[in-house]
């Protein structure tokens, strides 16, 4: 790989593809050297991190954020649902819109509940460890660790 390699801002830094479903805070976990799907050129996504080096995501295991992601969605859903029950109830007809945030924050909902529960018995714990032993695994190859260390990467001097 280039030691010049580019990062990526939502686009293929060479062919300018667009990442699908890129938000720049998402905090992934994985190498962060990744191929574009359509000119199959290598850059770097800071979404990515690997675990081993850089521990896992601020509030991964919250229940705290959990709770006010809930109330969050839990607001919503009662907000596009009195905006419905009025619009059917005076107006004889309903936006398509509310209805639609409605399903949307179930989703969130649901989600949030989901995610507190695997964080109650421990189960994103283990996944999160059989993550971490992933990147450990990656970052033991020598030729890998050096390439993130040319890219500016905090590799560790366990692994180089």
């Amino acid at each position: 790989m280039q030691r010049n390699m580019l990062r990526a801002g939502g686009n293929c830094p060479y062919c300018k593809a667009k990442i699908f479903f890129y938000y720049e805070e998402e905090w992934l976990y994985g190498s962060p050297i990744r191929t574009c799907k359509k000119c199959g050129k290598n850059y770097v996504d800071d979404r990515y991190h690997e675990i081993a080096v850089e521990g896992i995501a601020p509030n991964a295991l919250s229940i705290r954020r959990n709770g006010i992601g809930l109330l969050i969605m839990l607001g919503i859903f009662l907000i596009a649902f009195l905006i419905h029950f009025y619009e059917v109830s005076h107006k004889s007809g309903y936006s398509l819109e509310f209805c639609c945030l409605m399903v949307v924050a179930l989703f969130g909902i649901l989600f949030f509940i989901i995610d507190s529960i695997r964080i109650l018995t421990g189960a994103k714990a283990k996944k999160l460890e059989k993550l971490r032993e992933e990147s450990v695994k990656r970052l033991r190859n020598w030729s890998y660790a050096k390439e993130l260390e040319a890219l500016d990467y905090p590799v560790p001097e366990e692994y180089l």
